[in-house]
């Protein structure tokens, strides 16, 4: 089954023009994108400049928002893509080895993985902890519901960076981002030769070394060489059904220990209003009430 969905990856998706030069790349389920798109696409036309295009990669949308985007394609900034439900159909219903999970996963992703499940209830995970320090297995412990649940908001995090390839060819540079994000202002961004991908590396010791939040890769052969192999990453981890909610951000420090990868130089991005970098990435429940 994995085969089939990788080929649909590929060969599944329509567009209405390929994007071209500098570009801003999302993708998202509907849900997400009649949310959060408005804010996105409006903060980029009036505060973004070192950017030419913004393009939503739209996975499973219905006939009504197909129809109104082929019928509003008059945009010259933002374009499309989309697919149908066959990926997402299979994605849900891929089956878990929990001894696999167990074998394979290193304890942080672990322990990540059990606070993603317990969300807002500090005690629960509180007694996770104690239950893992206490060498209680993993895998009597974590909702097997939770990850079957967790398929889908995985494949729409990871999907841009799984696009075909088709999609990138008149590209000459990329910022990945989420579309529930907002920009307020030019990020600056340097374009010289000195760097060819950057992420934002988190200051705090964490699960992850780097956020999957905004990643910015300049088309040149390092470039590409880094989406070839975060997307094999990705594709590998989708073979074997460790398909975990964070796997992006995994697959960003694997880049990272091969020098496929390197660290913005300074903060571009807050999670909340309050503070002064130029783009903001909505976490958690509070995205819902900006």
């Amino acid at each position: 089954m994995n085969q089939k969905i990788r080929k649909l990856m590929i060969d599944n998706f329509e567009y209405t023009y390929l994007p071209k030069g500098k570009v801003i790349f999302c993708a998202c389920d509907q849900v997400y994108f009649e949310i959060f798109f408005s804010k996105l696409y409006s903060s980029f036309t009036k505060n973004i400049s070192e950017f030419n295009q913004l393009h939503i990669h739209l996975i499973n949308p219905d006939i009504n928002l197909i129809n109104s985007i082929k019928k509003d394609n008059t945009k010259s900034n933002v374009s499309f893509s989309w697919e149908g439900e066959a990926q997402i159909s299979l994605i849900k219903k891929l089956k878990i080895n929990i001894n696999d999970w167990e074998k394979i996963l290193p304890i942080k992703i672990k322990k990540m993985l059990l606070a993603e499940s317990s969300r807002g209830l500090p005690y629960v995970q509180f007694l996770y902890n104690q239950a893992l320090s206490l060498g209680i297995p993993w895998r009597f412990l974590i909702s097997k519901n939770y990850i079957k649940k967790s398929f889908s908001k995985t494949y729409y995090a990871s999907r841009r960076f799984t696009l075909p390839k088709k999609l990138l060819t008149k590209t000459t540079h990329i910022l990945f981002v989420d579309i529930d994000s907002e920009f307020k202002k030019d990020l600056n961004i340097s374009f010289s030769e000195d760097f060819s991908v950057q992420a934002i590396k988190r200051k705090e010791l964490g699960w992850s070394n780097f956020y999957a939040g905004l990643v910015f890769v300049r088309m040149d052969e390092a470039g590409k060489s880094f989406i070839e192999n975060i997307c094999k990453m990705i594709n590998d981890s989708l073979d074997k059904n460790i398909f975990y909610w964070g796997i992006d951000q995994s697959c960003l420090d694997m880049c990272y220990e091969k020098n496929l990868l390197d660290s913005f130089d300074k903060n571009y991005m807050d999670f909340t209003q309050d503070g002064d970098a130029p783009f903001i990435s909505y976490k958690g429940d509070k995205k819902w009430n900006q």
